[in-house]
């Protein structure tokens, strides 16, 4: 639920296998600040996520053009 969203990650990272590649699969818009995205990150090796979830596609392919350099 979202009000126990900041126990999360400590529940997800200790199922996470060393020096295995680990995927976050994402269904929001990953250009808006989340702070449950920014904890989950650095375990991630790719950020898989769904253009669809962007009102405006143009806006969130430069927002995501711009967060790469």
């Amino acid at each position: 639920s979202a009000n126990h969203g900041e126990r999360l990650p400590y529940l997800v990272t200790p199922h996470l296998l060393p020096d295995t590649p680990t995927y976050l699969l994402w269904g929001q818009d990953p250009t808006i600040p989340n702070p449950l995205l920014s904890q989950l990150t650095p375990y991630a090796k790719r950020l898989i996520f769904d253009s669809e979830c962007s009102a405006n596609l143009q806006n969130f392919s430069r927002k995501l053009l711009k967060s790469r350099h």
